[in-house]
Formats: C-alpha cells, sequence, structure tokens
C-alpha cells in the first residue's frame, strides 16, 4: 500500500508538470516561428511550418497529442534544429551525467568530513576557520566562481583550460555544495550529541570521537539519504549556469538555447526529463527510508 501510494503521488505530480510547462511555455510572449525564419518570413511560410509542428491546433488538443506521444516515447522534433528532441538529448545527456556525478563524487568526499570534523571541534580554531570557508561557498553565485577559478588557473597560474576542462567546472559546481553539506551535516550530528545515549556513553568513559563514528553516524542514515538525494538534484539545477559558462553541450545549455529560439519541443521534454529524475530520487530516497525502517510505511 505504502508502494502503490507512492506511485500515485509521482504520477499525479509528472501530470501536473506537464500541464503547467504545456500552459506556460504557450502564453509566454514569442514565435518559435519566427525565431526559425527571421521576422522576414512571409504569412505563408509561417502557416506552413505552423502546419507542420501542429502549432495551429487548438492547445488541448496538441498537449492531448503530446501527452500521447511523450508515453510511446516520442518527444517529438526540435523546431530550431530540425532533429528528434531526443537525438538532440542523447547527444548531450551523457556530457550532464559526467560533470553531475564528478560535482557529486568531490562534494561528497569533501563535504562529508568537512562536517564530521566541524562537528567533533564544534566552536574550537578549526571549526571557525571552517565556518567562514562555508559562508563564503554559500555566498558566492557559481558563475562568479566560475569566472574567479578561470582567472587563478588561465591567467595567474597560466594553466591551460583544456587541461582543467573536466576539474573546473565540477568545482565550480560542487563548492556551494560541499559548505551546505558540510553546515547541514555538523548541525545534524551536534543535534544527535545532545540525546541522552550519546551523554550516558561519554561518561562511561567512550571518546567523543568514537561515539561519533560508531553510534551517531549509524543514527543519522535519514537525514544523510536526504542530503545525498538533495545534492543531486541541486548539482543537476546548478549544470544550467556551469555549462553555460564553460561552454559546455550538455543538457543545461541545451535548454538555455531553447529558451532563447522558444523551441517548445525542447523545453517541454527538458522539464518533463527533470521533473522524472526529481521524482525518481525522492521515490528511491522513500523506498530506502521504508527499507531501512519499516515504520515509515505506518507513519
Amino acid at each position: 500500500m505504502f508502494f502503490i501510494k507512492k506511485i500515485f503521488t509521482s504520477l499525479t505530480t509528472l501530470f501536473l508538470v506537464s500541464v503547467i510547462s504545456f500552459t506556460v511555455l504557450n502564453v509566454i510572449p514569442g514565435d518559435p516561428i519566427l525565431s526559425k525564419l527571421g521576422v522576414d518570413a512571409t504569412k505563408e511560410q509561417v502557416e506552413v511550418l505552423k502546419k507542420e509542428y501542429g502549432l495551429d491546433k487548438p492547445k488541448y488538443i496538441a498537449y492531448v497529442e503530446w501527452v500521447g506521444k511523450t508515453i510511446q516515447g516520442d518527444m517529438g522534433e526540435s523546431i530550431r534544429y530540425s532533429t528528434p528532441v531526443n537525438d538532440l538529448i542523447k547527444k548531450r545527456v551523457k556530457t550532464t551525467l559526467n560533470l553531475a556525478t564528478m560535482a557529486m563524487g568531490i562534494t561528497i568526499s569533501v563535504g562529508f568530513p568537512l562536517g564530521l570534523f566541524s562537528a567533533m571541534r564544534n566552536k574550537k580554531r578549526g571549526d571557525k576557520f571552517l565556518t567562514i570557508f562555508n559562508m563564503i561557498g554559500i555566498s558566492i553565485p557559481s558563475f562568479w566562481m566560475g569566472l574567479l577559478l578561470m582567472m587563478i588557473f588561465g591567467v595567474y597560474l597560466k594553466v591551460s583550460l583544456k587541461t582543467v576542462n573536466g576539474i573546473l567546472p565540477s568545482v565550480t559546481l560542487a563548492i556551494s555544495q560541499i559548505s551546505i553539506t558540510s553546515i547541514y551535516l555538523k548541525n545534524i550530528i551536534l543535534e544527535e550529541l545532545n540525546k541522552d545515549y550519546v551523554k550516558a556513553a561519554i561518561a562511561r568513559g567512550r571518546g567523543k570521537a568514537e561515539v561519533i563514528i560508531t553510534d551517531v553516524l549509524r543514527n543519522i542514515l535519514f537525514p544523510m539519504l536526504t542530503i545525498i538525494s538533495g545534492l543531486f538534484i541541486k548539482v543537476l539545477a546548478g549544470s544550467v549556469i556551469v555549462e553555460n559558462l564553460f561552454n559546455i553541450s550538455g543538457l543545461g545549455s541545451l535548454m538555455v538555447l531553447a529558451v532563447e529560439n522558444r523551441d517548445y519541443p525542447v523545453v517541454q521534454a527538458l522539464v518533463l526529463y527533470s521533473a522524472v529524475v526529481v521524482i525518481s530520487i525522492n521515490l528511491i530516497t522513500d523506498l530506502l527510508y521504508s527499507y531501512i525502517d519499516p515504520r515509515v510505511k505506518i507513519s
């Protein structure tokens, strides 16, 4: 029953996302046909292309046809590139996934140890330094951090940006997430340290670090799962800025180009794919919760 409810909620959310994205794209200013043909296009040329792409049909009919094709795996054809949308996405999805995976790896491998260290050294010298670092990491926008890193490596260190092209975008994407992860993990560890079982363990002579590693980390598994699932979603969202900044041909840069050119089929497909990814991550996280602790199903 728990699984069925989650599936139903996910499908309902996906349906609402499809309706909203389709509606919004069809009411915002701009004409995708004129964007493709140019302002000098004749009325006859515009009408022919509108009929070809189904833009002359009533909106509700166009939506139903779009949903029907989408269910069959056909996301339509790009108005701008005259190419199947699925082909455009397939060419770029690997790039975005590689960027996101590398950024996730950097974030987890750096953010989790920093959060753990900060909790162990709470209000001491090392923790104060990390607090300043985290505040800077959260405050600086990704595009500015990317420009700063390019200036440091390209201008001052004279390193070819081609040499670090795969690393700099991932680091740019990861820095703010490292700070968020470190702060979040520190707070949940400190909250756990105030519980009676931790105080009792320390009172029996066990070291604080030992209690954190052997007991606390095991008991904060749920929040850690939340951190990891949230990280992937934030990293994918941040790739839109980073890909355009570093001129990377991924899904983020494709989304920006599609919006600029009013390429409705591409935008709708990317919004829907993004929704599927986010919903799937949340669904998997909920199912993991219920597997780890069956009481979640009851609640």
